[in-house]
């Protein structure tokens, strides 16, 4: 994905996360190339909480990118404090959201 398409789809992801309520100056932000990360968090949520990996099966068939929202301040050993916003690439949506508080 060429620089450009990654900002833009960092611009739409961002859109999304405001609206959600995140105050972006408070966050990491970065593109999942690849997706690697989302695969497996997906993998571990399908696993662990069948009912909330329902939500998720929109991305089921697909083509999207994941951009990871993870929180600065984070303590070394705290866990939460990241929001994943999936955009379609052809389409430029967002699919769906979720986060960890």
């Amino acid at each position: 994905m060429a620089p450009e398409e990654q900002r833009h789809i960092i611009e739409i992801a961002n859109k999304e996360a405001l609206k959600q309520g995140l105050k972006l100056n408070e966050y990491d932000v970065s593109l999942d190339v690849g997706n690697i990360k989302s695969k497996s968090n997906i993998a571990s949520i399908k696993k662990d909480s069948p009912d909330f990996a329902e939500r998720l099966k929109v991305l089921d068939g697909r083509d999207y990118q994941a951009v990871l929202y993870m929180l600065k301040n984070r303590g070394k050993y705290t866990l939460g404090g990241v929001f994943w916003v999936f955009v379609d690439i052809r389409t430029n949506e967002v699919i769906v959201y979720y986060g960890e508080k």
